[in-house]
Order: C-alpha cells, then structure tokens, then sequence
C-alpha cells in the first residue's frame, strides 16, 4: 500500500486529483493539504512514497523551496509536480531539485496517469506538450515518423533537451 500525498492550494484541483488517482490506484492511501506544513502539523506518522505538488507558474515567485522542504522531510519519496506555466530553465532546475516528474495542468487526465506510471517505476517524466516545445527539432525522424512515447526516456533525451532553446510556455 503506497501513501501518497497531492499538495495544491486550490482544494477543487485536488479533489479532481485525488478522485483520478483513486479510482485507478485504489489500494493506494491518499491524503491532501493546501501546505506541506499544514499536512506535517496533522499526519506526523504518515511517511509519503510519493507527492504531487502544485506550483503556480503564473504567480511572479512559486513556492519551488516547497521542493527542499518535501526532501528534508521525506528523502525517499518521489516527487511529481503539476503546473501550467514553466519555461525550459525552470523545469531543468526543479529536476536539479530532485523531482522525478512534471506534467502541465493544461494536459488530460491520461497524462497524469501516464506520469504515475513512470515515477512509481522509477522512470522520469515530462508532459507531452513540455517534451515537444522543448524538442522541436529532435523529435522529427529522418524518415518522416515522429519519435513518440514510449520510445523517449528521459536520460537519452536530456541532452537534447538542454542544447534546445525553448520559450517559456
């Protein structure tokens, strides 16, 4: 049985999470906090495998130390983060961070499953829509076929990925 924990500020967007993972994971033990701090303040025994943290993008400054506080407390947990908005140099530095997955907000709930599915394996993972703004070029093959999951992983591809330029998204 895998704890895990979805961190997000907005309590409607980990609902939805919360009712996603359920119903495909259900013998994991979910638990949600608008803090990490407000989740350690009432769940000291509780020890995630696994924590899906919202960042906003949006915002001028997201909480990214968030990250460090997750890894101090919880060292061996995996971390996924879930964001809209987030330029190339921000997601090189949240996996130098220590996460082992990132998937836009704007993607289907397929996506998110699909990056659970990695991370529990021990697998990195980038949304479909970051991994392409980011690899334009080295997505297209010689003989016309696209290079698609789950042909990509993430160590073959990242040094392409930091050679690429990319705008923010």
């Amino acid at each position: 049985m895998k704890n895990v924990l979805i961190i997000d500020n907005q309590p409607i967007s980990r609902i939805g999470i919360k009712a996603l993972i359920n119903i495909n994971y259900k013998d994991w033990n979910l638990f949600d906090a608008g803090r990490l701090e407000t989740f350690l303040l009432q769940n000291k025994m509780i020890e995630p495998a696994l924590v899906l943290l919202s960042l906003d993008f949006e915002l001028y400054d997201p909480d990214v130390d968030q990250i460090k506080r997750i890894k101090k407390q919880y060292p061996e947990a995996a971390i996924i983060i879930l964001g809209a908005m987030a330029c190339k140099n921000t997601i090189f530095s949240l996996f130098a961070e220590g996460i082992q997955g990132y998937v836009s907000k704007l993607e289907t709930e397929n996506e998110l499953l699909e990056c659970l599915e990695q991370v529990v394996h021990h697998r990195k993972y980038i949304s479909t829509n970051h991994l392409e703004s980011l690899l334009p070029n080295v997505l297209d093959l010689k003989d016309g076929h696209s290079l698609r999951k789950p042909f990509l992983s993430f160590p073959t591809i990242l040094p392409f990925i930091q050679n690429e330029t990319a705008p923010c998204f």
